[in-house]
């Protein structure tokens, strides 16, 4: 029966719990994880009095705490966020400072090495600078020790962040089960009702679980809470764990992974951890740091091979042919313990300007042999098991290396121990093949004397493959054309202001009245020579043309060639002359029998510039030897030419500098003076004043002329050669592995090599040689002076011989730079930007569960007061008993 006693006494009790949650919220202010709690208050059962339903008290009907599990989710997202890029970035910031420091980074040491082999190029007799070379490649060689070091150092950086890690995931992982085996006991005991501190505890450790692994929460009926991590792998199950543990890959020397222990079984789940500081310190070893050793790697193998090459084609100051500059080494080749044998599969470099930074892993699997990306599992390639080789990436796989056994794995890493294993190899300075192993020369009479006639010249002789030096015999080259035939011949007319005697030319002297006409050639120009005012007075002007006299009269105002040419072309026709006919041209007078030829035309003298009458009016030209001089500069025209014009301008700005100009226009050359501007151009030739004439043809090849080979058994095919089209082309001499046989080709681009066949050395070819004239490729007995060797080393610096041949050393290095130096960036973004958005996930999460100092005082006040006012109702109610008791 309700009384004021058992209402006071329920008051009491009641707001006695809210003042003890009240404490227990202010003494857990600073408590990490602690949510706040609250007392629930509710009416006690009514009790029936006939006439209604009176109130027994108040009771507490629940303490619960302030917690909203889509903010604590949210929280738990961006923290394993934030410590995913934190450490990442802190991680990728150590390579990227490194790379890019100038004082120990890669790039300034290349620059180095590279200026110590222009130094050897530059005076390739000099000890002193040999040993410079020597002493920059010993500096290279510890710079990419240096460097691979501290990505080693990292590597194991890496591995202990790993154990830490996962050690913490394990610790944590049992803490939970622990937790919820405890939670799900409290529940039962006290009727579902709710442990507050225990959820408080176990949900701050799942969130302390988020800043090593991303993970996802799935609540049970009984209270548990089930754990994932990666992309659903259960690490809490109730109050089961499974562990984490770091385990070292079979393959890949000195790489961890991360496991789950699934019934004895370890899943690798390394590529599933995408989140918190173990997906960030995963993260980076497989993007970064792995990528970088490669890509460091795969300079060094570049250098390597291609320094080594080169090298080995040249002759050094003992007359030796040159070694290894620095230690040879294949790509690495990891064998797992699981194959049938220990034999280790043979990759060699096939051509290092394709190595990529990929690792491959082969395996033979149902009777064919597959090739794989190692990181991503994509296939490469699929080889059947009677096939020899793979070739792929600039790599050769040597599949009889092995025997093929179902289920044998080997792992291929072209590039990842190259930079450890870079280093010179040559010790002695003398040994340093500056000098080409093959020299080109002219042939050589019993007398030691150059016996060629022509103008053919051999240059650029290269040694292409270190097989098949020294050559041992030499390699005569023999010219045996038939000669052009002379074409449309051209009469060449050079001429001063002085004096126009002819010779085999006409001119006609309008003072003196006279024409001379000599020589056999068939098309011949008037030169109009103005020596006055006119008028122009032809009579008395005479010549004869195949034996008939032609006799020119009348005046003609200055300038009216047209009308000269009129008149001349009235006598011509009653002379009978019907042949021949004259026209005007570019201030000329110019003859022509038939129109079926082009005549020469013999133009008007002016100060400033000298005219040279020539044959087509394409500007082609060529065939015998014409010299003259321009201004005492000699001029030897004696080959054909496509433009006769830039030829004469190239053999002047040769002697002159920029001095003359010299262009072609409407079948006429115009030399002009550009420095002197106004002044003479003085043409001469066999005497000072005298109009010269010459032969200059253009030629047409009736036959091809060929280049023949000699010293080498089978003797390959001669090779046509035609100095218009020819001249300068790249020859290489080939020899076929298969058949033995040997031939030359003109070279435009490796395609023209075929599969079986090596080529050997090269050459290129200048100039008209004479029938007869002859070249030999020879051993270079002498290197004393011979720089050809260095300078093709040196060129390495700048030839675009990485990445499939877009890429020079030095920008494979800025490329790797960058790549690192643009993850770093972005990283660090990302930290920033979820840093912040952790911190509004924490904001929103203490806002509904942190606890408030100020409202629990208040709450402290409130419940005091209630608790003394219910006090008072149990002082009443004794007040009453005393008075009833007091009555008897």
């Amino acid at each position: 029966m309700a009384d004021i006693l058992g209402i006071g006494t329920s008051g009491l009790l009641a707001y006695q719990r809210a003042l003890t949650t009240t404490s227990h919220n202010i003494s857990n202010v600073n408590t990490e994880g602690y949510s706040r709690q609250r007392t629930g208050l509710g009416t006690q059962i009514p009790e029936f009095i006939g006439v209604g339903y009176a109130g027994t008290g108040v009771r507490v009907t629940d303490i619960s705490r302030n917690f909203d599990n889509f903010l604590v989710t949210q929280l738990r997202e961006q923290t394993a966020n934030y410590e995913r890029y934190n450490n990442f970035n802190a991680l990728a910031s150590q390579i990227d400072n490194m790379l890019a420091d100038q004082n120990a980074g890669l790039g300034p040491m290349m620059d180095e090495f590279f200026a110590s082999v222009q130094g050897v190029a530059d005076n390739p007799n000099s000890i002193p600078a040999r040993q410079v070379m020597m002493t920059s490649a010993e500096s290279l060689a510890d710079r990419f020790h240096f460097l691979d070091n501290r990505l080693r150092d990292l590597n194991e950086q890496v591995n202990q962040k790993l154990h830490a890690g996962v050690y913490e995931v394990n610790t944590i992982a049992q803490g939970i089960a622990q937790l919820n085996e405890e939670i799900a006991l409290a529940r039962g005991a006290a009727a579902g009702g709710e442990p507050n501190d225990l959820l408080d505890r176990r949900d701050h450790l799942i969130t302390k679980l988020a800043e090593l692994v991303d993970v996802k929460t799935v609540e049970q009926k009984d209270g548990m809470m089930n754990v994932f991590i990666g992309s659903g792998q259960g690490l809490v199950v109730g109050k089961s764990t499974l562990d984490l543990r770091v385990q070292y890959d079979d393959l890949v020397q000195g790489k961890t992974t991360v496991v789950l222990d699934d019934g004895g079984k370890g899943v690798d789940i390394s590529r599933l951890i995408k989140g918190g500081s173990l997906g960030g310190t995963l993260e980076f070893s497989n993007s970064i740091l792995d990528e970088s050793r490669n890509a460091l790697g795969r300079i060094a193998a570049g250098i390597s091979e291609q320094f080594n090459e080169l090298h080995q084609l040249g002759i050094d100051l003992t007359g030796q042919l040159g070694g290894d500059f620095f230690k040879s080494f294949n790509p690495a080749v990891f064998v797992p313990s699981g194959n049938s044998s220990d034999d280790k599969l043979a990759v060699s470099y096939e051509d290092v300007s394709r190595l990529t930074t990929k690792d491959y892993l082969l395996r033979f699997d149902d009777g064919n042999w597959k090739l794989t990306d190692y990181k991503t599992g994509q296939s490469l390639a699929t080889a059947a098991a009677t096939e020899e080789e793979i070739l792929i990436d600039g790599l050769r796989i040597d599949l009889n290396s092995v025997v093929a056994v179902q289920g044998d794995r080997y792992l291929i890493r072209p590039t990842s121990e190259a930079a450890r294993w870079f280093d010179t190899a040559i010790e002695d300075p003398e040994r340093i093949a500056a000098a080409g192993a093959i020299q080109g020369s002219e042939w050589v009479n019993a007398q030691g004397m150059p016996s060629n006639v022509g103008t053919g010249k051999i240059d650029n002789v290269t040694a292409l493959d270190p097989t098949y030096l020294p050559l041992g015999d030499d390699i005569t080259i023999s010219f045996n054309g038939t000669g052009f035939p002379w074409t449309d011949t051209i009469d060449l007319a050079l001429y001063d202001v002085g004096a126009l005697n002819a010779n085999e030319g006409l001119a006609i002297d309008w003072a003196a009245g006279t024409a001379d006409f000599t020589g056999g050639g068939t098309f011949r120009g008037i030169n109009i020579q103005d020596i006055g005012n006119g008028p122009w007075d032809l009579d008395g002007v005479s010549f004869t043309i195949d034996g008939t006299p032609i006799e020119l009269s009348g005046q003609y105002a200055e300038g009216d060639l047209a009308g000269v040419a009129s008149h001349i072309n009235g006598v011509l026709a009653a002379e009978g002359l019907t042949d021949y006919s004259v026209e005007t041209h570019q201030g000329q007078l110019v003859f022509s029998q038939d129109g079926s030829e082009d005549a020469i035309a013999i133009g008007s003298v002016s100060a400033a510039a000298r005219n040279v009458g020539f044959v087509n009016s394409a500007g082609e030209s060529g065939g015998a030897e014409v010299r003259f001089t321009v201004d005492g500069h000699e001029v030897l025209l004696n080959g054909d030419y496509a433009d006769v014009a830039d030829e004469i301008q190239s053999q002047l700005n040769a002697i002159a500098g920029n001095d003359y100009a010299v262009s072609l226009a409407g079948g006429q050359l115009t030399i002009t003076n550009n420095t002197e501007g106004t002044g003479d151009v003085v043409v001469a030739g066999q005497g000072a004043g005298a109009m010269l004439s010459g032969f200059f043809e253009q030629r047409e090849p009736e036959a091809l002329n060929q280049l023949s080979f000699s010293g080498i058994e089978p003797v390959p095919a001669p090779i046509d050669y035609n100095p218009n089209t020819d001249g300068g082309a790249t020859y290489k001499l080939l020899h076929n592995t298969v058949d033995d046989s040997y031939r030359v080709i003109k070279y435009a681009s490796d395609d023209d090599i075929g599969d079986d066949e090596v080529a050997m050395l090269s050459f290129t070819f200048n100039g008209l040689p004479d029938d007869g004239d002859a070249f030999v490729l020879s051993d270079n007995p002498n290197a004393v002076g011979d720089n050809r060797n260095a300078l093709a080393l040196a060129a390495l610096q700048t030839d675009k011989g990485m990445i499939g041949g877009t890429a020079t050393y030095q920008s494979t290095y800025g490329q790797m730079v960058s790549r690192v130096g643009t993850q770093a960036h972005q990283a660090s973004i990302n930290k920033d930007a979820t840093h912040t958005l952790r911190t509004q996930a924490e904001q929103a999460v203490q806002s509904v569960s942190g606890v408030n100092l100020d409202e629990e005082a208040a709450n402290m006040i409130k419940y005091q007061q209630a608790y003394q006012a219910n006090a008072q109702m149990i002082s009443v109610a004794n007040q009453l008993f005393q008075t009833l008791l007091g009555a008897f």
